[in-house]
């Protein structure tokens, strides 16, 4: 998943066995899904150890196969997400 945040771009990997990978910050921990969010916890950054979760929606403005196709929403911060095809 490529994520858009404040003018930066990050990259982070989820397996299956729900391990993520941050790949662009150096940071590895869980992802999950509770409910209709996807949450994260990470082994350090500025939430370390804490859940970390928010809702995906599809952005209407995007075109399909383009960028920035889903709207990663937390209490923080709308962040713009690209998935692999």
């Amino acid at each position: 998943m490529t994520i858009h945040e404040f003018d930066r771009i990050y990259w982070i990997d989820h397996s299956i066995n729900g391990r993520a990978k941050d790949i662009s910050r150096l940071r590895e921990g869980k992802w999950w899904i509770e409910d209709d969010m996807l949450c994260y916890q990470m082994r350090s950054g500025t939430v370390k150890g804490l859940n970390d979760c928010g809702e995906m929606y599809r952005n209407p403005d995007s075109l399909p196969g383009s960028e920035k196709q889903y709207l990663y929403v937390t209490d923080y911060s709308i962040i713009a997400v690209t998935t692999k095809n």
